[in-house]
């Protein structure tokens, strides 16, 4: 049998195979090497080969447990894999590392197991798009997703994303789906349900109507015997305020997905941007931002915003004071912190900027250990985003010994414009606007390296044929710069010919053909990020969130309520406030140091502030007390729920309003439009459709052997 599977390496036929089984043959007998035939059928990478072999041993067991309920029969068929690949490695590891199978052939060619995907993870995650499809052939939408909720955890899909991020969508995707309803009649699962905007949400324009929750269950649970919901259910039962919308609710059968090494391995790279149209992806987002780093975000953006009007404010003040003069005394004066010098309206701004760049410090600090602390390393937290956090939170610091630096002055005043700019970004509105300009830069590169080539190039011909001898800097290259970038010919001709024809031939390049490229590309890069802006805008906010999850993992968040914190944070900002406006109009500031550490204290307790939700369910609110990494193992596992607005529904109701017009020109064209804007919503927004057909016994107990092997399907 051994022999006949093997067929000099290149896998025997089905009709020598199903003779020598039907002569009495076994099928389940093993080589020298203590290898089954199911190996050595991989070995060879012959599929009919592997086909036949897997057919007789399922056949086989099939006749042992046809007495058995449904389940216990299909535990039964697993359990065979898992005695053949017992000896070692698995028949499909033996075909993975045999290379003689192409991915899709490897699909086929595995089981349809769970088990089959587990492999496929470790050994070829490239597969596993194709295999997914088989697996939502065979199995139903609902078991397929509760299958891959026992068999997989958020740090395997962690591992996937970092290695293989289609493969990882395709599975994000296959495990999110509509949710078991325990109790249809009596608690049947809403199909209209209120998308109302909270205040938050509000102030950050917020894309399309969703909602999103992350509770302990994975079904649309109702206790009958006390006729009793959850108590999350009410959000989505009793809530009637306009607008109501039809919905479609999902859930996410992978737990715990909500955590920083899975917003890490989201973020590991542009090139992994498509994951943001998975629905969980969008979620986990969605959710993390709307529930906790939205809020930080407003109140970072506040602070930032407050110390800009007071750098502004400051700065008119001081060169009113000594107009048409040269000198930087009075500008020198608006970064001088208030101990280094006694004084009338002295040091507000400096100790106001560097209480806030002490405190940026303590926060990176504290993302640095929540790295460390959930992911076993650092190597997350250096990202070049978090290099520019540093930098722009140390720079500030600089102003309590260098505050008379006008380098220095000119960084605080550039950074703290961008950090305002940062900050509204992360509204759509904004975001949408600005997010193509800010990526432009890398897609620029080229054409900025050709066009810095050229420059020199051509300054360096200039400045040899040039008759009257000029230094190199500033003179040569002020007038390389005016006569290139900006076309600023002189106003009268050098009188040396090669001169002037350098110059005519400088001239001519630059402005004809290098500028025109370099805005052709602008043009072409900036339509290019444009029709991506809406991933981009996710990926932005999901690093806000990353930042929020690794601070949180170690700031303490449940000391306080979220009123409770509210009101200190007001203290706070009433006291701060307060010693302004007496420092600037009135001329009364606290002595030496004291002014700075209220600074620093105030700006701490609002930030802290911010953090707190005590009494929320929110699932950061347990991290303080065990790191991610030693978590009780009796915690209970949460589920992202995910409420989105359903299109299908609307797009008919359009092309029934439409229906009415008597152009038909008109009608067709608004109908294409409605169609076009249904499709692109709901490949977006939604999951794509899974398979529903009956699994493999189900087909064998019920006479349908579409999707069995050929030996079951001639019987």
């Amino acid at each position: 049998m051994i022999a006949a599977v093997y067929g000099e390496g290149m896998g025997g036929s089905r009709e020598f195979i199903d003779y020598l089984c039907e002569e009495g043959g076994d099928i389940e007998s093993k080589s020298f090497c203590n290898q089954s035939c199911l190996h050595v059928a991989f070995e060879t990478g012959n599929e009919q080969t592997i086909s036949a072999v897997r057919s007789h041993i399922w056949e086989k067991q099939l006749q042992r447990t046809q007495e058995l309920p449904e389940q216990e029969a299909a535990e039964a068929l697993e359990a065979v894999e898992v005695a053949i690949t017992a000896t070692g490695a698995t028949p499909l590891e033996v075909g993975i590392e045999g290379c003689r199978m192409k991915k899709d052939a490897l699909a086929r060619a595995a089981a349809p197991t769970i088990g089959s995907m587990k492999v496929f993870i470790h050994k070829a995650p490239e597969c596993i798009p194709s295999f997914t499809s088989r697996l939502r052939e065979t199995m139903s939408e609902g078991e397929l997703s509760a299958q891959l909720s026992q068999k997989f955890s958020v740090e395997d899909i962690a591992r996937l994303l970092h290695d293989f991020p289609d493969a990882a969508a395709t599975l994000l995707e296959a495990a999110t789906c509509q949710p078991r309803v325990e109790s249809p009649g009596r608690h049947p699962l809403p199909a209209r349900i209120s998308f109302t905007s909270s205040w938050l949400q509000k102030w950050f324009k917020t894309s399309m109507p969703c909602l999103y929750f992350y509770t302990h269950e994975a079904s649309w649970s109702f206790d009958e015997s006390c006729s009793q919901a959850p108590h999350w259910h009410q959000r989505l039962t009793d809530l009637k305020e306009p607008p109501m919308r039809d919905t479609k609710i999902q859930v996410c059968s992978i737990p715990d997905l909500i955590s920083p090494i899975f917003f890490s391995a989201i973020l590991s790279g542009d090139e992994s941007l498509f994951l943001f149209n998975c629905v969980a992806v969008r979620a986990a987002v969605g959710y993390t931002f709307w529930n906790g780093s939205a809020c930080v975000e407003a109140v970072q953006t506040s602070i930032s915003a407050w110390g800009l009007v007071l750098l502004v404010l400051e700065t008119l003040m001081s060169h009113e004071e000594i107009p048409g003069l040269q000198s930087t005394t009075g500008l020198s004066a608006v970064f001088e912190p208030s101990f280094v010098k006694e004084g009338i309206t002295t040091g507000v701004v400096a100790d106001w900027i560097i209480a806030k760049g002490l405190v940026d410090v303590f926060l990176e600090l504290a993302e640095l250990a929540g790295c460390y602390a959930s992911m076993k390393g650092l190597g997350s937290y250096f990202r070049p985003g978090n290099f520019w956090d540093v930098t722009r939170s140390l720079l500030p610091i600089l102003l309590l010994w260098h505050y008379e630096s006008r380098a220095l002055q000119v960084c605080v005043i550039l950074i703290y414009w961008m950090r305002l700019l940062e900050g509204v970004m992360l509204s759509r509105q904004i975001g949408y606007a600005f997010l193509p300009l800010h990526k432009l830069a890398a897609g620029l590169l080229p054409a900025i390296s050709f066009t810095l080539l050229g420059f020199c190039a051509f300054s360096h011909a200039m400045y040899v044929v040039r008759t009257r001898a000029d230094e190199w800097w500033p003179q040569t290259l002020w007038h390389s710069f005016t006569t290139l970038i900006t076309q600023g010919l002189p106003k009268d001709p050098p009188e040396d010919q090669l001169e002037l024809i350098v110059l005519y031939g400088s001239v001519l390049f630059f402005s004809v053909f290098v500028m025109n490229i370099f805005i052709g590309v602008i043009s072409e890069q900036y339509a290019s990020e444009k029709k991506q802006v809406h991933l981009a805008f996710q990926s932005l906010r999901a690093s806000s969130c990353l930042t929020f999850l690794m601070r949180v993992s170690v700031i303490p968040c449940c000391w306080l309520t979220k009123e409770t914190a509210a009101l200190m944070a007001s203290g706070s900002v009433i006291l701060a406030f307060t010693l302004q406006v007496c420092a600037l109009c009135y001329g009364w500031q606290l002595p030496g140091i004291f002014q700075l550490m209220v600074f620093i204290g105030c700006q701490l307790t609002i930030f802290l502030s911010s953090l707190q939700c005590k009494g929320s369910d929110n699932p950061w609110t347990a991290w303080t007390n065990s790191s991610l990494l030693m978590r009780p193992l009796t915690r209970q596992k949460r589920y992202l729920w995910i409420c989105t607005w359903d299109f299908c529904d609307e797009a008919k109701t359009a092309a029934l309003e439409l229906s009415r017009e008597e152009d038909p020109e008109h009608l067709l064209e608004k109908l294409r439009m409605v169609v076009r804007k249904s499709v692109e919503l709901d490949t977006t927004e939604t999951t794509l459709p899974h398979g529903t057909g009956p699994t493999l016994l189900q087909n064998r107990r019920q006479g349908d052997t579409r999707n069995l092997p050929l030996k079951w399907r001639n019987r």
